[in-house]
């Protein structure tokens, strides 16, 4: 899965142009309610002029997608 290219020019909060990339891993990371063991760092871009977190993403959404259920029939 390819993630759609996102770009932030500025800020919505205070018009800010300078942004910083964070993370979230560990306790903090993103699981699914399907996958409870699969868990992914949660990226954040930050506002260097005050401090909001404007965007948070996972890079593969793709592995908290529940696991496709197996043929019972074989």
């Amino acid at each position: 899965m390819n993630l759609k290219k996102i770009t932030i020019d500025h800020c919505p909060f205070c018009g800010g142009t300078e942004f910083t990339k964070g993370l979230q891993q560990y306790q903090g990371a993103v699981t699914s309610s399907c996958r409870i063991l699969k868990s992914q760092t949660l990226y954040h871009i930050i506002c260097m002029d005050c401090g909001s977190v404007v965007r948070s993403y996972v890079a593969k959404p793709e592995e908290l997608a529940p696991k496709k259920a197996k043929n019972k029939d074989i």
